[in-house]
């Protein structure tokens, strides 16, 4: 059985660790086989172990065991609950599940604006699907973006994260509708990038809950039928036995708080964290199965996928516990009408709310442009102007790119790593490389906001920044414009 270190090495550098965080040897958790549990170098100070039960090594297959450390915050964290009988429950005052008669006038007399076009030439025009860059450059598709971060939105909720040497996908959905069947339910307008063949090694996928657009029968068995016990999936509890059915070995069934890590990287720990929403796959199945949030710490890089969610007070808890995150994946789509949605899934404002309480450095809106599961108008401005709002705020939120006016973001992703990316450089997330978006008078604002915006004589601007200290600071923001391209310490944007 494959181990990522030699048990001396494991039990010394944990007996470091606690030694310096104030904790005895005698209260350190034990594995299964009897040696300490790893006291994971990049968790936040404590000064008490607690044990939620043995800890299986690592390389074990299924399993719902797992570890958990007690932070000792200032306050305790919220756990999962359920009710009398034994169906998991949100905690929060913020969570109201609408009425029946509410529900009946969503269905029947709500006036859906999603305005999703009919055409395939004006999708294509408003929502171009890009190919992705590992398909474009398909000998850097190995993981290694050193000590940056790459990220891949591949439509909906799935996202490709690259981060130190582990490769991540998120609730994957390659399916054209998000249904137990392939002839009704709702269909994709915008098809994925890429097929499951065409993706790169995976090393870890994360499910953030049991709705169809989340987990995809389709999907599971295509990327299991491909890597089989080599992926290992993180899912929240209930979801084991149906992972297991569908032919998954490799199953890690964690509560919220709770953490476990991929074969052969002890030191990059996925935790189930809190999220507020609900789940039901069948007509008896209400809410056996729990919902999460994910955050991901490497020692490099922070990572917090937000799944689906209605806003509530524990992003707060998960930031203090756990940020600042370099990268976010938070969904901005599905909102409309508030008195049916507010519960279960976040508009845009309160996805930059999001953002600030988990103490992102950056995030990357998810959750839109790729099923019509509500009905505000997919391309308004009201969606993004948000995200752009905060961004003028040197808190880069990434709309992957987006028009202001009548244009949306395409399914896009990220390019490798290059020498002329100062954030690559630095050890923060590597800045995505877009498609241009239309120069209209918001991007003419907020680029006279950072500086002084010139032609450069050959169909596009550049941008003058007075002091140069600050191009990698602005670098990850203007990444919303093409790039930018460092040319003779000057930063050109595509018009």
């Amino acid at each position: 059985m494959e181990e990522s270190r030699g048990a001396g090495g494991e039990v010394e550098e944990n007996q470091v660790l606690m030694e310096e965080r104030g904790v005895s040897p005698g209260d350190s958790p034990v594995t299964e086989e009897g040696s300490p549990a790893v006291v994971r170098p990049r968790d936040p100070p404590t000064s008490t172990l607690q044990d939620s039960g043995p800890r299986k090594s690592s390389s074990s297959r299924s399993s719902r065991k797992s570890f958990r450390l007690d932070y000792r915050l200032e306050e305790e964290v919220t756990g999962s609950s359920r009710d009398k009988h034994g169906r998991f429950t949100n905690p929060w005052p913020t969570w109201k599940f609408p009425s029946w008669s509410t529900l009946l006038r969503f269905f029947l007399l709500e006036k859906n604006h999603s305005n999703v076009p009919s055409s395939k030439e004006v999708l294509d025009k408003e929502l171009p699907v890009v190919e992705p860059w590992f398909l474009r450059v398909p000998e850097a598709a190995d993981g290694a973006v050193g000590s940056g971060l790459r990220v891949t939105w591949l439509g909906h909720a799935s996202v490709l994260v690259e981060m130190d040497g582990l490769v991540i996908l998120t609730d994957p959905i390659f399916s054209q509708r998000a249904s137990p069947f392939q002839f009704m339910g709702p269909k994709r307008y915008r098809g994925p990038p890429c097929t499951v063949d065409q993706l790169p090694r995976i090393d870890a996928v994360v499910i953030s809950h049991s709705h169809y657009d989340h987990l995809d029968a389709g999907t599971v068995t295509q990327l299991n039928e491909r890597f089989g016990g080599d992926l290992r999936w993180f899912v929240p509890l209930g979801l084991m036995d149906w992972m297991q059915k569908s032919g998954c070995e490799n199953v890690i069934e964690l509560d919220w708080w709770e953490e476990n890590c991929v074969p052969g990287h002890d030191e990059v720990t996925f935790v189930c964290t809190p999220a507020q929403h609900w789940c039901k796959r069948t007509p008896t199945d209400d809410n056996q199965v729990l919902w999460g949030s994910w955050s991901v710490l490497g020692p490099c890089n922070r990572f917090f996928f937000a799944g689906d969610t209605g806003y509530c007070s524990s992003f707060q808890e998960i930031g203090r516990r756990f940020g600042p995150f370099d990268l976010a994946a938070i969904p901005i789509g599905a909102y409309l009408p508030r008195d049916v949605m507010r519960g279960q899934h976040v508009d845009p404002e309160e996805a930059v709310e999001i953002h600030k309480d988990i103490q992102a450095r950056h995030s990357l809106a998810i959750h839109w442009g790729t099923f019509a599961l509500a009905y505000e108008v997919s391309h308004s401005q009201c969606l993004f102007r948000p995200w752009h709002r905060q961004s003028r705020n040197n808190r880069p939120l990434f709309l992957c790119p987006t028009s202001t006016t009548t244009s949306t973001p395409p399914v896009c992703s990220s390019s490798p790593p290059t020498t002329s990316n100062p954030s690559s450089s630095s050890g923060s997330p590597c800045c995505p490389r877009l498609p241009a978006l239309p120069w209209d008078n918001d991007v003419a604002s907020l680029c006279t906001e950072l500086g002084t915006v010139r032609e450069t004589g050959r169909g596009g601007r550049w941008l003058a920044v007075t002091t140069p200290g600050l191009i990698p600071e602005l670098f990850p923001l203007l990444s919303l414009y093409h790039g930018p391209q460092l040319t003779e310490g000057r930063l050109e944007l595509s018009s």
